[in-house]
């Protein structure tokens, strides 16, 4: 099918548009898209990948750090007040700290994973080698699966390249050998994407790449176009391993003018994990970490990103992770392999009946795609 007429009725492919779920998230105002006379549609491409460590052949798995829902007293509670059982119960502590051993059993009883975010310490070598030799024989003397997410990075930390992956490797190996149970994590914020990749240890010591997502309020009331970002990330990494959101976090209140926006934080909810899910396949874990920084900090720019502290919040998160693809548990499975789909970096574009990819009219059989103009998504499949 040379050009890859797909419609006649272009007037009708037109007025089916559906609001562009990366547009949606960031708007206060939703435009029609009736008035253009081009459709953009995101490529999923089917390719055969390798399964890492805790990957789900299909879905995302859904997590949450609690350590802030002060409604919550335990994860269970969280989980009766979202009604919804959660994979990942995601912690934090400083490599000198103790590990959170009650919460890993816990998890070990509930068939949770745990994703342990394991911060520099304050003071002191923070290449100790010894301290995770020490941590990572606690760690497998448990049967949880961990999520080991090692130093995210951030350049407040002050990390030094050679220095960071000399340690990030050598703490592999101790990870590896003494704790089988654990999965490697390397991450950092969707603001550092760029900056970050210098510091990325390589493939072979890299699991799982996982990103943090905090949107804070603006002074306009919504929130910075993180996505140029988000597909420099995904592109990157896609290919090579699944990726986690270590930590979304969506303000609903913010010091920046002092107004509570829970419409604008539940919209955003919805859309967010409305987008990965259609659009970003790859994407196999999110984690929702909600913190009141007003809580613990001073002075301007202050957020409370929390789900239970709003009850529009709440409702949106119900809401958002009702579908089947989240996951409430960890499935162990013995495929290597698995038929998946990536997000190309080129859009197609539809005009006129007409599909174009990367400028170029599309040529392929009818039989090696599939096109959903209510959702703008173009799938290729092998």
């Amino acid at each position: 099918m040379s050009a890859c007429r797909i419609f006649d009725d272009a007037d009708r492919i037109l007025n089916t548009g559906r609001r562009d779920a990366e547009t949606a998230f960031l708007a206060t105002d939703h435009t029609d898209d009736t008035d253009k006379d081009a459709i953009t549609l995101t490529v999923l491409q089917e390719t055969t990948l390798s399964l890492a460590p805790l990957e789900p052949q299909q879905g995302i798995l859904l997590g949450a750090n609690i350590s802030m829902e002060r409604r919550a007293r335990d994860f269970a509670a969280f989980e009766r007040l979202t009604g919804h059982e959660h994979a990942i119960n995601a912690l934090i502590m400083t490599l000198c700290g103790v590990a959170p051993a009650n919460d890993i059993l816990l998890a070990s009883l509930t068939g949770q994973a745990i994703l342990l975010t394991i911060l520099p310490p304050f003071y002191g070598n923070i290449y100790n080698l010894d301290l995770v030799r020490y941590l990572a024989i606690e760690l497998g003397r448990t049967n949880t699966p961990i999520f080991v997410n090692l130093y995210p990075f951030a350049r407040h930390f002050g990390f030094r390249a050679d220095d960071y992956i000399d340690f990030y490797r050598s703490a592999v190996f101790y990870f590896r050998r003494f704790a089988p149970n654990t999965v490697m994590v390397w991450s950092t914020e969707v603001w550092e994407v760029f900056s970050a990749q210098l510091f990325f240890p390589g493939d072979g010591y890299v699991d799982w790449a996982g990103l943090d997502i905090p949107l804070h309020l603006n002074t306009d009331g919504g929130f910075d176009d993180f996505m140029p970002h988000f597909r420099h990330f995904m592109h990157a990494h896609q290919m090579e391993r699944p990726i986690m959101v270590t930590g979304l976090s969506i303000s609903h209140f913010s010091t920046v003018d002092n107004r509570y926006r829970a419409e604008q934080a539940a919209s955003a909810i919805v859309d967010f994990y409305e987008m990965v899910a259609e659009q970003w396949p790859r994407v196999r874990a999110i984690v929702y970490f909600g913190y009141n920084e007003l809580a613990f900090t001073v002075g301007q720019g202050r957020n409370n990103t929390t789900l239970l502290s709003d009850e529009a919040v709440l409702q949106a998160y119900r809401a958002a992770v009702s579908g089947e693809m989240f996951l409430p548990r960890v499935v162990r499975t013995d495929y290597v392999t698995t038929q998946a789909y990536i997000t190309l970096p080129e859009a197609a574009v539809l005009i006129n009946g007409v599909l174009y990819i990367g400028g170029e009219p599309a040529d392929l059989h009818e039989d090696m795609f599939y096109l959903d103009i209510t959702e703008r998504i173009l799938v290729i499949r092998q």
